[in-house]
């Protein structure tokens, strides 16, 4: 997906735009008509009515919205490339004191150089481990599974298969009848199905969390996706398999990453 339209679309999902409509419609108007062949420097005026809403006829000089817009977007463009577009191989500027969309290619050592994105330093403790990796599930009887759970099981393992790592999927019920814990850890469920989460999970759960502990009890890292109920199992498991909502996640915090420790509460 290394297209103009599929790199805007990640772009307008970014944390580095944040949402902001204004900021989206204004690089996406100047980046469509700079494909469509339009004129190679669009007038203020023009992106001020048709990406802002503006009225036709406005004066520009009294309000001069495009301009500062445009800036903006100029400095986001820079931050997204920074961070979570820090792998993209197509890139996009706005030239200084143009109306203009410039594409081009990444340089490849760049590239090869670039840290590694958000969700691959988030499950970095278990892909780099080369220890054991279990997904500990519920169970409901009859030896079944809650939907939710086995969707988060199958993404979760696919995502892991793809790093060329193994996840071992093993019910509660093993552990719970031997007692023996190694290896790092993900656990999926909720406490009506799940008994291990109280072994982890002391106080009652009213919203679904995420919560990572960094080695303890002799095993390796733990990974808790946990919830009430079945709908909040999907909602953590959508948070850890993407790479946007990581990279927002860590953007967000004071230290510009994911804690080693942390809980996320997913109301």
């Amino acid at each position: 997906m290394n297209g103009p339209e599929e790199l805007l679309r990640r772009i307008a999902r970014s944390a580095a735009f944040g949402g902001s409509q204004e900021h989206c419609e204004v690089l996406e108007y100047i980046c469509y008509q700079t494909q469509a062949g339009g004129s190679p420097d669009l007038r203020e005026h023009d992106i001020g009515v048709a990406a802002l809403g503006l009225e036709p006829g406005y004066d520009v000089a009294e309000n001069p919205v495009v301009s500062r817009v445009t800036e903006e977007v100029r400095e986001k463009l820079k931050a997204y490339f920074r961070r979570e577009g820090r792998r993209e191989p197509l890139r996009v500027a706005l030239p200084k004191g143009e109306f203009r969309a410039f594409f081009y290619e990444a340089d490849p050592r760049q590239l090869a150089e670039a840290e590694p994105g958000a969700l691959e330093q988030f499950w970095a403790p278990y892909w780099r481990s080369g220890g054991t990796n279990l997904l500990i599930h519920g169970e409901l009887p009859g030896e079944g599974m809650l939907i939710a759970e086995a969707y988060a099981a199958v993404q979760l393992a696919v995502l892991f298969e793809g790093k060329g790592s193994a996840l071992r999927l093993q019910p509660a019920s093993a552990f719970l009848e031997s007692g023996v814990l190694e290896g790092n850890l993900v656990l999926v469920g909720t406490p009506g199905t799940n008994a291990m989460l109280g072994e982890f999970v002391r106080e009652p759960l009213e919203t679904a969390i995420l919560e990572r502990i960094w080695a303890r009890d002799g095993h390796g890292v733990v990974t808790i996706l946990a919830s009430p109920e079945p709908a909040g199992i999907l909602t953590a498991a959508r948070f850890v398999t993407s790479e946007e909502v990581l990279e927002r996640t860590a953007a967000a915090s004071p230290v510009g990453e994911i804690p080693r420790d942390f809980r996320i509460t997913l109301g």
